[in-house]
């Protein structure tokens, strides 16, 4: 990404320095013969823009429809994970459940094992740097959405409103945009007019260190067998937050073949849902307590004085 930026401003600036050559030569000849002013372009005929929930609901056909969509319980998908401005590279590995269970599992070379995962109620992240968490407020809000196995089948329920607002390309493909809006958060989506797929996506994430855009492009689809019939999955996306790019690859896919225990806490989060230990008073026992009772002697007996004679 930096290598790109970097590109863009010897570009621009080789640019500049042509047109500072070539503006006395152009002076000169509009001086002695000015050239008559070309005609404006014809106006573009506005672009009827369709329903958002028309758009939406053309999307869940691409997809496979509803009713494919609807019989499915569980999907894995395996594959690789990239950032190329870093030579980053690793494997991934994420699988879904119906209603709304999720597991993602990366391994980054340099950076190790990331793991995340919501089982219905819980929204927890596991890696070496920062350890074991639990997500809460909006970034646990987030995972819950994002977990609902059934979102593509009626989109529009995601969202407190949606609207279409306008005709425009994202990367190269002509699309419709959209901005959909939740409580005070606002996503700008894409979908691409001649499929009806969706493309694209900007958000602001909730994060530890704050909020942060984020843009999600959805560069190839590919078309599965599954028990319920054909269906299309994304199979190459490209995340972009703070300057940098996270490709995703997949590589192959099960349906319906993840077993429940797939989406059991870990034991390190499961630790983190546990109670303090409690004295007999229910009291919780602190640190400076357990070590004053584990480094004290038992009471001795006391021994009654010998009978005189």
């Amino acid at each position: 990404m930096l290598r790109l930026h970097h590109s863009r401003s010897i570009a621009r600036t080789l640019a500049l320095c042509l047109l500072g050559a070539a503006a006395p030569v152009a002076f000169a000849q509009n001086a002695t013969e000015p050239k008559p002013a070309e005609p404006a372009a014809p106006a573009q005929p506005a672009i009827e823009l369709p329903k958002a929930a028309d758009i939406l609901a053309r999307a869940t056909e691409a997809l496979g429809g509803k009713d494919a969509l609807m019989k499915l319980t569980s999907i894995e998908t395996r594959g690789s994970i990239a950032m190329p401005a870093l030579n980053i590279k690793g494997a991934s590995v994420t699988r879904i459940g119906a209603p709304n269970r999720m597991f993602t599992e990366m391994e980054l070379g340099g950076i190790g094992k990331v793991r995340s995962g919501f089982d219905g109620t819980n929204g927890w992240v596991s890696e070496k740097i920062s350890g074991p968490r639990l997500m809460t407020g909006k970034e646990l809000e987030t995972l819950k959405r994002d977990a609902d196995f059934f979102k593509d089948i009626d989109p529009a329920k995601r969202w407190d409103s949606i609207e279409t607002v306008a005709a425009t390309s994202f990367q190269g493909i002509d699309c419709w945009e959209l901005k959909a809006k939740i409580g005070d958060d606002t996503t700008t989506l894409w979908y691409e007019r001649e499929t009806g797929l969706q493309r694209g996506m900007q958000m602001t994430a909730t994060t530890q260190l704050g909020k942060i855009p984020v843009t999600t492009f959805i560069a190839e689809y590919r078309d599965f067998d599954s028990p319920a019939g054909r269906v299309k999955l994304p199979v190459r996306t490209e995340l972009t937050q703070m300057g940098q790019k996270l490709v995703t690859t997949v590589d192959a896919v099960e349906f319906d073949k993840v077993p429940a225990e797939a989406f059991e806490l870990p034991k390190e989060i499961k630790a983190l849902l546990e109670p303090e230990p409690a004295d007999e008073d229910g009291e919780e026992v602190g640190e400076e307590d357990g070590e004053e009772d584990a480094g004290s002697e038992p009471a001795k007996p006391t021994v009654p004085p010998a009978a005189k004679p």
